[in-house]
């Protein structure tokens, strides 16, 4: 497979509605460099996970306070410079 995405980590752990998230991971690809990591939303909506060091992503922020409480599947999409794209599930919790 040319994508790993690796070393998962949620924190806190569930999230809170209202409150600050932060999701990271390690992406490498043995056929290209990463050139994006996108979190999609059970609405569909995408957000971008910021590059911080040679194959770590981050994504923080709060957690919208309105959205309801329970388990929500999202979906990690990593994407190389020649095309490949490793989509991965990821189930989290918001109290």
């Amino acid at each position: 497979m040319a994508i790993i995405i690796s070393d998962l980590k949620i924190e806190p752990f569930p999230l809170q509605r209202g409150y600050w998230g932060r999701g990271e991971c390690r992406v490498t690809s043995d056929e290209g460099d990463i050139v994006e990591v996108v979190i999609i939303d059970p609405l569909g909506n995408r957000l971008w996970a910021e590059r911080r060091g040679e194959d770590i992503f981050v994504l923080e922020g709060n957690v919208p306070y309105d959205v309801p409480t329970g388990s929500y599947t999202l979906y990690l999409v990593a994407r190389d410079s020649k095309g490949n794209e490793e989509r991965k599930p990821i189930t989290i919790e918001i109290t």
